[in-house]
């Protein structure tokens, strides 16, 4: 395990999957990350990489050639190097190897930075074509995040907050797939009550959001958390349908596939193509409020 802290907030990654572990608020030692209990789910927040999401069959082709891959890529469940620590920064890095090529036909490092600045930490991937040919790809994060926050909560206590009032969809779900099915969800609205019963299709998923934002808040004291997504093309929001205590707020530049997917790469929704030598770099924040 590895701490980044100031006079503000203590964050903890461990190289095993570059994943955070811990966003705690010194004033009152709260915690804000899900502790990956696995009576619900046993992960704090995965980088999903090099897609996102469950392909068709959990398989692709790529210049005549299949591939197996299971849900969300194979990233998450790597060991990382950690390649750079100062006292308000770590960066964890992986790099394509023999075992990653029978996955996925392509040479690359991954570097995953988290950053702190006050009461927040960025979150920063990079991913380099270290190949000689064009690199598709796909790249997102699935933080998990504590809500309720205090004992005697409920999640119906809370809002999905963004930051300006919109006309936003839903894209639907049918199994691990996208339908091409939508339902309005922001109605020239920024905010929306949760309840569990949101989250009996799986996530709700956003395409295009014009909010830079997306928080959870608790309606009564304002404490929740937000993840500040400017640019990123999908955002999912999610929470196990049985229900549990923590709702995660997903940045994606990638999606699962629809039900209607041919298997082949270039044919993937959201897929981003890389030069050889080329980089690619996003980053999110996360807020605790």
């Amino acid at each position: 395990m590895y701490t980044i802290e100031n006079d503000r907030i203590r964050v903890v990654a461990k190289s095993d999957g570059a994943e955070l572990t811990s966003i705690k608020t010194k004033a009152d030692d709260l915690e804000y990350l899900w502790q990956a209990d696995k009576q619900h789910w046993s992960r704090h927040a995965p980088v999903l990489f090099p897609f996102v999401g469950r392909l068709k069959n959990d398989s692709y082709s790529y210049k005549g050639k299949n591939y197996s891959v299971g849900q969300h890529g194979f990233a998450r469940d790597k060991e990382f190097v950690l390649s750079a620590q100062s006292e308000n920064y770590l960066e964890f890095s992986l790099q394509s190897d023999a075992s990653t090529r029978v996955l996925y036909p392509f040479d690359f490092k991954l570097k995953i930075g988290y950053r702190i600045k006050g009461c927040s930490v960025a979150v920063e991937y990079t991913v380099s074509n270290t190949g000689k040919n064009e690199m598709l790809f796909s790249i997102g994060a699935h933080p998990g995040f504590n809500i309720p926050l205090f004992a005697g909560e409920a999640i119906e206590d809370y809002l999905l907050q963004i930051s300006q009032a919109e006309s936003a969809s839903i894209h639907l779900l049918d199994g691990p797939h996208y339908s091409g099915q939508t339902e309005l969800f922001f109605d020239n609205a920024a905010e929306h009550h949760l309840t569990m019963e949101l989250f009996k299709n799986d996530a709700l998923v956003f395409k295009g959001l014009a909010s830079k934002t997306v928080a959870l808040v608790n309606k009564a004291n304002g404490k929740g958390i937000a993840v500040d997504c400017k640019n990123w093309p999908y955002v999912g929001v999610w929470m196990p349908p049985a229900g549990a205590p923590f709702v995660c707020i997903e940045p994606w530049y990638g999606l699962a596939d629809n039900v209607n997917h041919d298997g082949s790469l270039d044919n993937k929704e959201g897929i981003i193509r890389l030069a050889p030598g080329g980089q690619f770099a996003c980053r999110f924040i996360i807020r605790p409020l």
